[in-house]
């Protein structure tokens, strides 16, 4: 049986599992008492992905191959090493990380991928612990969003970045925008699109769907009508600069899927249903949540138009939220009968939705 089944399996067993009240505990987020899973029975539940991650090889993984390549490329000793960095023009942070942990694990690659899945796993588990309401389910909607694939076992450069960010994210949440730019600039050095997270710590700020966030939406949409104009500013707004190769390569690419599209807009459009509930709560973490729903969905149908490889992807430093906000939607919008069904059909159609990724996006099942 391939791992992509196992996994799943693993995370019907951990749903059980969870029901189980010595897994959970009362904590304090944001001053408010909130019921939890505890930290070990959180880590165990991500256990398996983190292990498959880190002693993965290139086999099935086109990235990985490549990021393999690319540290035993890597210079064997310090000085070598910066005089190497010195010849880089961007994404200089990576290397250097990269060729610190060869210096002192040598050439074989798997302390590599094992250290990267590790700050991956963690930063992942210490986010859905604190913010979810159902840590398992946000877990499963990760996975069967396909996430851990494209992300972990490929995109794993750009994901690191996200999961730098995404440790910072309590002091997104209490405003703490000094620590972020400096953490927000740190990630840049791994993958200079990060920086788009510098002006969404301030959109995402306030109640849901308020004028900023509708601004960011009434731009999709502009870049919706005109696409081919919405890249062309693109060049022009990124010329002369490190950028400007990447923009003339990318903006050709196939648009993100369609059916990708939907799945993202999916919290943001429930929001919308639940729109006065969550107003009345006035929660600052279910605000944001919010907020940073509508900002993917934003960014997945600008990429849908223009490129999925270099718009679409950008949509992985706010998606995550995502699989916070919709277990929230469903204990709080709905009546619990109606809850649990939804629940149900909610798994099935992410189900049929990981099994299209797999087997026709990645060739796996």
């Amino acid at each position: 049986m391939s791992k992509e089944i196992l996994i799943i399996i693993w995370m019907g067993v951990m749903g059980v599992l969870s029901t189980q009240i010595q897994f959970k505990k009362i904590e304090f987020v944001e001053d408010k008492k909130v019921v939890r899973y505890s930290m070990g029975f959180a880590l165990f539940v991500f256990l398996p992905i983190i292990i498959w991650a880190g002693f993965r090889d290139g086999t099935g993984y086109a990235d990985t191959n490549a990021y393999i390549a690319l540290y035993k490329s890597l210079p064997g000793n310090m000085h070598q090493l910066l005089t190497y960095l010195g010849g880089l023009e961007k994404d200089w942070g990576f290397y250097f990380f990269s060729g610190v942990i060869k210096q002192i694990f040598g050439e074989g690659y798997r302390p590599f991928l094992l250290i990267i899945a590790i700050i991956q796993g963690m930063s992942l588990i210490k986010f859905y612990q604190k913010y979810s309401e159902n840590y398992v389910l946000s877990i499963a909607l990760f996975i069967l969003s396909g996430e851990y694939m494209g992300w972990m076992m490929n995109g794993m450069r750009q994901f690191l970045a996200v999961c730098i960010i995404y440790f910072a994210i309590p002091w997104i949440v209490e405003k703490k925008y000094i620590r972020c730019i400096l953490v927000i600039l740190l990630a840049s050095t791994i993958h200079q699109t990060a920086i788009i997270m510098l002006p969404i710590i301030f959109i995402v700020q306030g109640k849901p769907w308020n004028k900023k966030t509708i601004a960011t939406l009434g731009i999709a949409l502009v870049a919706l009508i005109a696409s081919s104009q919405f890249t062309n500013f693109l060049n022009v707004a990124m010329e002369d600069t490190v950028y400007a190769t990447n923009i003339s390569e990318m903006v050709n690419q196939t648009g993100t899927n369609p059916i990708r599209v939907l799945v993202y807009s999916l919290p943001a459009l429930l929001s919308l249903l639940g729109k006065r509930y969550i107003e009345s709560k006035n929660d600052t973490i279910v605000n944001i949540t919010v907020n940073m729903s509508i900002i993917t969905m934003a960014l997945s149908v600008i990429g849908m138009m223009t490129s999925g490889v270099m718009i679409g992807r950008l949509s992985i430093y706010t998606s995550l939220f995502n699989y916070v906000l919709l277990p929230y939607e469903l204990d709080n919008i709905f009546e619990e009968r109606t809850a649990k069904i939804l629940k149900v059909v909610m798994i099935i159609m992410y189900i049929m939705y990981y099994y299209y990724m797999m087997h026709f996006a990645y060739g796996r099942i």
